[in-house]
């Protein structure tokens, strides 16, 4: 009876029909007596019962048990304790009621355990596959147990299962994972690092800035006022006058205030106006006395139109223009562009117009493009600021001419300030959202590469793979290229490919029919038993073997060298077009960003500073612009030594930008926040230092053109003796016809050798 009642209550247990193993449990004074911590004799798997009731969330049930003396620390032959098997669930997405019950559960272990003084470590503790607690309740989903387990200290930093996963990893492919993510990834975060905390301090402040600065049409706007004000301020002009002095001396406040000190009359004759006074020209001036008499005669006529004026417009310079007059003359040369030194309409007056009657005579929206004009003209007149060359986009990018060296790898920190190196060439900079481009040519990023050698890789690029074709196939078609060059010959006809898979020398072509000697490539014709000619093609025949050996050395040696590029192509182009899907990835990240950010802070405990996901993505694909660039200009060094060296160095950066790549280029953050602005400023210090040798590897262009080309094969150097039979006449050395010799020879200069010789020896 009572191992009848036994088995049937172990059977109850491992079907987790709950209501069953309590009743039995409740009826017998035997079962009442278990040792809950005992593996039972059957179970494959070691199990106690305490395990059993673990494992089918069997709540009622697993309380009993633990009253009974239950340890929540043992475990069974997977190395798992009671606690493991409570996070396990396999269906949590359609059992809503089990989560909570298994939540109810692991609440009611952590009590008990604090209770009874038993080690509360078992919520750290692995099984066999390394997982914990946490890992097995991120897999499953179990929101409510993994928020337990976090606040009860069961999160360890780095923690990893056999297969190398986080409790974060597990959570991917589980149910409420979004849920999950938000719990564990400021946990992961903002985790305190203190060995990237130290190595961080020692790095210097450049490397966490950029020399160039992104600017939006807001903050042109006032970078703009802030220039004017300058000159303003300093040299008690009006605004109107200010800008126009800025703009015809490039924007500079220092070069306008400069040369006002030591020539202001010279300065106003440059932008052809009135000389302006120091200490009156911020006052409105007053008219002259001819002007007054002018007035008093004719008070109310228009200067332009000469019609009655039923509203006056005050300018500085006196003149009386009507508001109809004023506002066709201001409209027809803000709609032309013509936004520069707006000087009063009426007639031989060289008076600048002000801010203040411009906005008060245009609607609104001719106003905002009168402003949109004037700030074009802001910084295509700026030479240290241009436009971002990005189609609709209307931000700019400011780069100062005199950078330190430290400040993004413009010269090197020992060269002389006569060098070179200090005028800025192609330069990759961003005008804020991803838009990556070459200052100097305005085309995409290309640093390390000089504008005239990427030009070239798009030429070349664009002459071997077509746009359509992914990288695989344009991979898999050089590779047909160079197997078929190496193992078939042309058909001397048609030109198509030939493949010889027999022994026999007689080939037919498949495309035109045409039979020809795959030795000579001669007629097959005249290699039959009835022409005398069979296998003719083996004799030595000296001369004419000797000008076909040097045709055929320089058309091998150029066939050759064509081969031998396209492999090194294959090569490059398959690294460079994995730079730019990475690129494109990684571009994705970045407009999701802000979000990511957002979400990121709202789930942290405290208030955190969260600038360093986007800053890290933003130097990620600053590295993959010129990991992309460095392939392109290997492919034009021709030489072994300087492709290994220069290989070396985009090593390094890889390398840097791979491990930033793993912390930051995936679905949810895992590596601390210091250690990831570590990793960030590291990448740009390897960048800039790569960028400052790999600059030096870039060919001239009349180099690259003359590599294009193979090498002229060396000539074949005949033997004296063969020399001395070529100065016999040619009907004396050949034993057959000259016919059937030029119809078994094909050789484009055979004509012109015969005429050579015939005028030589004749």
């Amino acid at each position: 009876m009572g191992a009848a009642v036994s088995l049937q209550f172990q059977q109850a247990l491992r079907n987790g029909d709950e209501i069953t193993a309590l009743q039995l449990y409740h009826s017998s004074p035997e079962l009442k007596k278990l040792n809950v911590n005992k593996v039972y004799k059957l179970s494959q798997t070691r199990s106690t019962p305490l395990h059993y009731s673990a494992k089918r969330a069997l709540r009622d049930i697993y309380g009993e048990f633990l009253l009974q003396g239950g340890d929540p620390t043992v475990r069974n032959g997977r190395y798992q304790t009671a606690i493991h098997l409570i996070c396990t669930c396999t269906n949590a997405a359609k059992n809503p009621v089990e989560c909570e019950r298994r939540a109810t559960m692991l609440t009611l272990t952590i009590d008990y355990c604090n209770k009874k003084k038993l080690r509360i470590i078992g919520l750290t503790f692995v099984d066999s596959s390394l997982n914990s607690p946490l890992h097995l309740a991120a897999t499953s989903g179990l929101v409510k147990c993994v928020e337990i387990l976090v606040a009860n200290d069961a999160f360890i930093l780095g923690q990893k299962n056999i297969a190398g996963q986080t409790p974060l990893d597990c959570a991917q492919n589980a149910p409420n994972k979004a849920a999950i993510a938000a719990i564990l990834e400021p946990l992961m975060v903002f985790a305190s690092n203190e060995k990237s905390t130290a190595e961080l301090a020692v790095k210097p402040s450049y490397l966490k800035q950029e020399s160039y600065t992104p600017y939006h049409e807001d903050r042109l706007k006032l970078l703009r006022e802030e220039i004017v004000s300058e000159v303003t301020q300093s040299l008690g002009l009006s605004t109107v006058h200010a800008e126009s002095l800025l703009e015809a001396n490039g924007w500079s406040a220092q070069i306008v205030i400069e040369k006002w000190v030591e020539d202001h009359v010279g300065m106003c004759n440059q932008v052809a106006v009135e000389v302006l006074s120091e200490l009156t020209c911020n006052l409105p001036v007053k008219p002259t006395e001819s002007l007054k008499q002018q007035r008093s005669i004719t008070e109310l006529e228009c200067q332009v139109c000469f019609e009655v004026v039923t509203e006056e417009i005050s300018v500085p310079c006196g003149h009386v223009v009507c508001k109809l007059c004023w506002e066709e003359y201001l409209k027809e040369k803000i709609n032309t562009g013509n936004v520069s030194k707006l000087k009063c309409p009426a007639y031989d007056c060289s008076e600048l117009v002000p801010m203040s009657i411009i906005k008060t005579l245009i609607p609104e929206e001719i106003y905002q493009k009168y402003q949109k004009f004037g700030l074009d003209k802001f910084v295509t007149g700026k030479t240290d600021i241009k436009w971002c060359p990005h189609p609709g986009c209307e931000r700019a990018v400011q780069v100062p001419v005199n950078n330190p060296a430290e400040n993004d790898d413009v010269q090197d920190a020992g060269a002389s300030d006569s060098s070179s190196e200090k005028k800025i060439d192609s330069r990759n900079v961003d005008c804020g959202v991803g838009h990556f481009f070459c200052w100097s040519c305005s085309k995409t990023a290309h640093d390390p590469c000089t504008c005239e050698v990427w030009e070239e890789w798009e030429k070349e690029v664009a002459e071997r793979v077509d746009d359509k074709q992914g990288a695989q196939r344009a991979a898999e078609k050089a590779s047909d290229d160079v197997w078929v060059g190496e193992n078939c010959k042309p058909c001397p006809s048609c030109k198509s490919p030939i493949f010889k898979d027999s022994g026999c020398n007689h080939m037919t072509c498949y495309n035109c029919n045409h039979e020809f000697c795959w030795m000579c490539m001669g007629r097959w014709f005249f290699h039959g038993s009835l022409t005398g000619g069979y296998f003719e093609c083996n004799k030595f025949i000296m001369k004419k073997l000797a000008n076909r050996k040097l045709e055929s050395s320089k058309s091998k040696a150029k066939k050759k060298a064509k081969k031998k590029h396209g492999r090194y192509f294959k090569h490059v182009y398959d690294r460079y077009k994995n730079h730019i899907q990475s690129l494109e990835y990684e571009l994705t990240i970045l407009e999701k960003a802000g979000d990511r950010m957002n979400k990121l802070k709202a789930s942290a405990s405290s208030e955190q500073d969260v600038t360093f996901f986007e800053d890290a993505i933003r130097e990620l694909l600053k590295s993959r612009h010129v990991l992309k660039a460095s392939y392109a200009l290997s492919y034009y060094l021709h030489t072994e030594g300087e492709r290994d060296s220069f290989i070396k160095l985009v090593a390094e950066v890889e390398k840097s930008t791979e491990l930033l790549a793993q912390s930051v280029a995936r679905p949810h953050l895992q590596t601390p926040k210091d250690q990831i602005i570590l990793l960030t400023v590291e990448s740009r210090e390897q960048r800039r230092s790569f960028l400052l040798a790999a600059r030096k590897f870039n060919p001239s262009l009349l180099a690259i053109q003359d590599n294009e080309q193979p090498a002229e094969p060396e000539l074949l150097l005949l033997p004296d003796e063969l020399q001395r039979h070529l100065t016999l006449r040619r009907y004396d050395y050949y034993d057959y016809d000259e016919p059937y010799l030029d119809d078994y020879y094909s050789s484009p200069d055979d004509d012109d050798d015969d005429e050579d010789y015939d005028s030589e020896y004749s």
